[in-house]
C-alpha cells in the first residue's frame, strides 16, 4: 500500500464502489496515480455527504475518464492509469486542483493485509488501454439530478475543499468499505470512522491543503466557510 493513497481517502478492505471499478476499468490499485485516488475519495464523499447518496458510477463517468501515464506508448507498471476530468464537462464539477501528482509515492508504501472483501491478487505488468477507459457517461434522469445538485452546491460556494476538509474532519476514508455511507455518519462515534482522534480545525485545514494547491482553494474555500458549515450541520 502506497503512504499517498492512504493520505488521499483509500484504506483496507476498499470500497464496493472502487473494487467495481477496478473491475470495469481492467486495472489494479497499483496502477491508479495518488491524483486518481483523491479524485475518487472527493467524488464518493462529495455524492455521500453532500449529495446524500450512494456514489453514482455514471455520474462519476460523466466527469472523468482514464488516460494512461506518462504516455499511451509505455504506461507506468505503477501508477499507469490516470484519472482525468473531461475538458467539455470540467465547468459543471466543484472546482479544486489537486497540489501534485505524488511522484514521490512509489518510495513510500507498506504491507498491509488484503482483508475481505479481498481486492484481486496483484499481478506484473503494466495496464492494459481499454476502450471503457474514455466511454462517456450514458447520461439518464439520474445523472441529470445529480448534476443539478451539484449545480446547487456550487452555487453555495462549495469546492473541492470542501469535501476534504470534510472526510478529514470525520476522520473518514471514503475508499474504505465502511460500516454505512456518509449520509448515515452519527458523529464523533460513528463506526465508520479511520480513527477516534478527534482533530483541531487548523490540523484538519492543514491537511487538506497538502494535496490542493493553496492559492487556488484557498481563496474559494475562506469565501464559502461559513455557509459550508451550515450546509453540513443541516445534513447532520
Amino acid at each position: 500500500m502506497f503512504r499517498d493513497f492512504v493520505e488521499r481517502g483509500l484504506a483496507i478492505p476498499a470500497s464496493d464502489f472502487l473494487r467495481t471499478l477496478l473491475k470495469f476499468w481492467g486495472i489494479q490499485l497499483h496502477h491508479l496515480t495518488p491524483q486518481s485516488i483523491l479524485h475518487l475519495s472527493i467524488s464518493t464523499h462529495l455524492c455521500e455527504a453532500f449529495i446524500g447518496v450512494e456514489p453514482h458510477f455514471h455520474l462519476f463517468q460523466h466527469f472523468f475518464y482514464f488516460r494512461p501515464y506518462p504516455s499511451a506508448s509505455k504506461p507506468a507498471e505503477v501508477g499507469g492509469a490516470e484519472l482525468v476530468l473531461r475538458p467539455e464537462n470540467q465547468d459543471e464539477y466543484i472546482f479544486y486542483q489537486p497540489s501534485g501528482k505524488g511522484v514521490e509515492s512509489k518510495s513510500f508504501w507498506f504491507y498491509v493485509g488484503n482483508h475481505e472483501p479481498r481486492l484481486a491478487e496483484r499481478t506484473p505488468g503494466a495496464p492494459k488501454t481499454k476502450g471503457c477507459w474514455m466511454s462517456p457517461s450514458p447520461g439518464g434522469d439520474q445523472v441529470q439530478k445529480l448534476r443539478e445538485a451539484i449545480a446547487r452546491l456550487k452555487k453555495i460556494g462549495v469546492t473541492g475543499a470542501s469535501v476534504v476538509y470534510s472526510y478529514t474532519g470525520r476522520r473518514v476514508q471514503p475508499l474504505q468499505k465502511r460500516a454505512h455511507p456518509g449520509f448515515r455518519y452519527e458523529g464523533p462515534d460513528d463506526p465508520s470512522r479511520f480513527s477516534p482522534e478527534e482533530l483541531r480545525p487548523l490540523k484538519i485545514f492543514n491537511r487538506t491543503f497538502e494535496y490542493l494547491m493553496v492559492l487556488t482553494s484557498l481563496r474559494l474555500f475562506q469565501r464559502h466557510y461559513i455557509m459550508l458549515h451550515i450546509h453540513l450541520k443541516m445534513l447532520g
